[in-house]
């Protein structure tokens, strides 16, 4: 019948859903392993974060294609119909992961571009000391950039959170870093 084929394919699209996040697990596993093995970390970090952010927008563009193609698939309009909402239910889930991925991916770059000249870390650290009320805003709207990304969710909230405490920590490290190197 065809609410127990619609069941069949929602518990289908869960456990898809828990193996995509198991994988996302994995590989986060390994990745850090790479970095603890690796000669150069920083290296690692940022060729880590690149294939990540480039691993997710190859990863966004299949999505597309695959839930465009779903509906068109089925004749019956009415099976049609249901598919096309749990796909859209089941990939806006995924879209979330993928961006705050490619958040995740950004970070590393930016972390080990900074590592690899302390130069570099100085000047911004100085910057961010000097236009204390602005780096506030640029954390507060990375925080809603995550909320917007990814609901308000207990995962949403959760990263959020941790971007504003990590945000207002790098500011006062700038602020207090700037008032020794001033001494």
């Amino acid at each position: 019948s065809a609410s127990s084929t619609v069941l069949m394919a929602r518990q289908a699209l869960g456990y898809f859903e828990r193996g995509v996040v198991a994988i996302v697990i994995v590989t986060l596993l390994l990745m850090s392993g790479a970095v603890l093995v690796a000669e150069r970390r920083w290296r690692a970090v940022g060729a880590l974060g690149v294939a990540t952010i480039v691993g997710m927008l190859l990863a966004n563009l299949v999505i597309r294609k695959v839930t465009g193609s779903i509906p068109g698939l089925i004749a019956d309009q009415a099976f049609a119909a249901a598919a096309e909402q749990l796909v859209s239910r089941v990939t806006l889930g995924l879209r979330r992961l993928l961006i705050l991925l490619v958040l995740v991916g950004g970070a590393a770059v930016g972390a080990s571009w900074l590592a690899s000249y302390p130069n570099r870390s100085k000047v911004i650290l100085r910057t961010i000391a000097k236009y204390q009320d602005a780096s506030r805003v640029v954390v507060a709207c990375a925080a809603l950039a995550v909320l917007w990304s990814l609901g308000l969710s207990a995962a949403g909230l959760f990263v959020a959170a941790a971007v504003v405490a990590l945000g207002l920590v790098l500011v006062n490290f700038a602020k207090s870093h700037d008032a020794t190197a001033a001494l």
